[in-house]
């Protein structure tokens, strides 16, 4: 399990949790605050910096006005602006998920790394997912239901068989163009020569299931998914967790 505040944000979380332990009469408190707050605090934090960034789809831009909090009221973690926070986040989740991707939102599946010294990349935050894709010809949705495990599978529409992507994301990052992708493949198919073009590939399994993790990045080093189990993904480098609350 992972989480944590988008590095633009990071200090007004902190500020805030701070606040809220400096409250407490000792450490021994702190437990009593909730861990989902705690997590869904930092989760908004990145959906602020996501709202604010300037190429945004403008369906995400919309969202601005519900990350508007109060700051008059009580400062104390089961007070009027923890609750909002959380309140807004989950709406605001709500409202991504159900939203139809535009053309804003999926205009490639796969863009091109260019730079010096990819080596020395850090993975922007301004990643979309994308519930729906195109590829080959054929249309991908994700499964309403997950079978046992938190991992999120494309299945082809019209067809019994079961997905090969796990998710495509592209980037909306005007100083960075990245390349990078993730699949699911059963365990059957792979084999020592399945990927010999691969050389860097990074085979994980996430919770033992029938399916394995397959993520490949062209020319940098790996990217992974935290997945959130309502919908929301989270990047960071050399690093792949899957969890579900």
């Amino acid at each position: 399990m992972r989480w944590g505040p988008s590095p633009c944000s990071a200090t007004w979380a902190y500020e805030r949790l701070n606040g809220i332990f400096s409250s407490f009469g000792n450490n021994n408190s702190v437990d009593q605050i909730p861990l989902t707050i705690l997590q869904n605090l930092c989760r908004l934090s990145n959906l602020k910096s996501l709202v604010k960034f300037p190429t945004a789809p403008p369906e995400v831009k919309q969202l601005s006005s519900f990350l508007e909090i109060s700051k008059s009221s009580s400062d104390d973690y089961l007070g009027t602006p923890i609750k909002a926070e959380v309140s807004i986040y989950k709406c605001f989740v709500e409202y991504l998920r159900n939203l139809n991707p535009s053309t804003n939102w999926l205009s490639s599946y796969q863009v091109n790394y260019q730079g010096e010294n990819p080596e020395n990349f850090v993975v922007s935050p301004w990643w979309i997912y994308h519930p729906t894709i195109n590829l080959k010809k054929k249309t991908f949705t994700t499964y309403e239901k997950h079978q046992g495990n938190s991992i999120i599978c494309y299945y082809d529409q019209g067809s019994s068989n079961f997905g090969k992507i796990l998710a495509i994301f592209t980037v909306n990052d005007p100083y960075k163009k990245i390349t990078g992708y993730f699949m699911v493949i059963n365990p059957f198919d792979i084999n020592d020569s399945f990927f010999p073009e691969w050389p860097h590939l990074n085979i994980y399994q996430a919770r033992p299931t029938s399916h394995q993790v397959i993520i490949k990045c062209d020319d940098i080093d790996c990217h992974c998914a935290l997945y959130m189990k309502n919908g929301f993904f989270l990047l960071t480098k050399l690093y792949l967790s899957f969890f579900s609350e």
